[in-house]
């Protein structure tokens, strides 16, 4: 029984972090401007909840049905395609908040955005069906496609910052935090790869800076963003970001990662 969901760390760990996805989610069908970074916004965060929730399962998966026909399929056709389609909206919303730039670049990755899916697929497809569902193999694939991604988003945010550094000072800030949180995603990306997610340091990691990141993801949106909304949902969203940080500070604290 302590394999199940709710007696779980890691599937409440990402159960919280699918919430946060969720809400702003919600926040952003909310507001009715449309312009081309809500509606990539809506595509990351509808990526990112699937992703979030399908992590929640993949942690509750009772012990010995790694490498079953159901995890299989569940690694190549829920997880990979929702992981990737997450990442590869992340480099249209990093080129595009706050002000539109590099916009010949942002096209190119657009267009490049099916070869990325079915390359990240299909190194996950050989490592399940013809490499014995080695779970060290899974974890390479995915932490090297994080870590080249989040060093693409770090550069692009960056590049950025320095740019409209120099006639906005809000909009330097705001992409020094989408830096930091590519950054966060670096680090746990790098120390995954390096001792492995199921080991104390690796867990840790992987959730701390998972949440960290989320968190500093949707209060720069929230601060700085220019899609309109009132005051009253900016406040619920604080608000609900408060409420989560808390949940998710005290799981951490008496319901500590362990190693599997």
């Amino acid at each position: 029984m302590n394999h199940w969901i709710l007696l779980h760390t890691h599937s409440i760990m990402a159960f919280i972090i699918a919430i946060t996805q969720i809400g702003m989610w919600f926040f952003l069908i909310r507001s009715k401007k449309n312009i081309p970074i809500r509606r990539w916004m809506i595509f990351n965060y509808t990526s990112s909840s699937i992703w979030y929730l399908d992590q929640m399962i993949r942690f509750s998966i009772y012990p010995g049905a790694e490498g079953s026909l159901f995890y299989k399929l569940e690694t190549v056709f829920l997880y990979s395609p929702a992981f990737a389609m997450l990442m590869i909206a992340n480099f249209q919303v990093y080129h595009l908040f706050l002000r539109p730039l590099f916009e010949q670049e942002r096209r190119w990755l657009l267009r490049m955005a099916i070869p990325l899916l079915l390359v990240f697929m299909g190194a996950n497809a050989w490592n399940e069906f013809f490499n014995q569902s080695d779970l060290k193999g899974f974890q390479i694939i995915s932490f090297t496609w994080g870590i080249i991604t989040n060093v693409g988003t770090l550069i692009i945010a960056v590049r950025k910052a320095t740019v409209l550094g120099k006639e906005d000072r809000n909009a330097y800030k705001a992409h020094l935090l989408l830096g930091s949180v590519s950054l966060c995603y670096i680090v746990l990306s790098v120390v995954n790869v390096i001792f492995d997610l199921y080991s104390p340091i690796g867990y840790w990691t992987f959730f701390i800076l998972l949440w960290l990141g989320s968190i500093i993801m949707i209060v720069t949106y929230l601060y700085y963003s220019s899609i309109f909304v009132s005051f009253q949902i900016k406040l619920a969203g604080f608000s609900f970001v408060t409420a989560v940080t808390f949940l998710t500070a005290t799981t951490l604290v008496f319901f500590r990662p362990s190693c599997l």
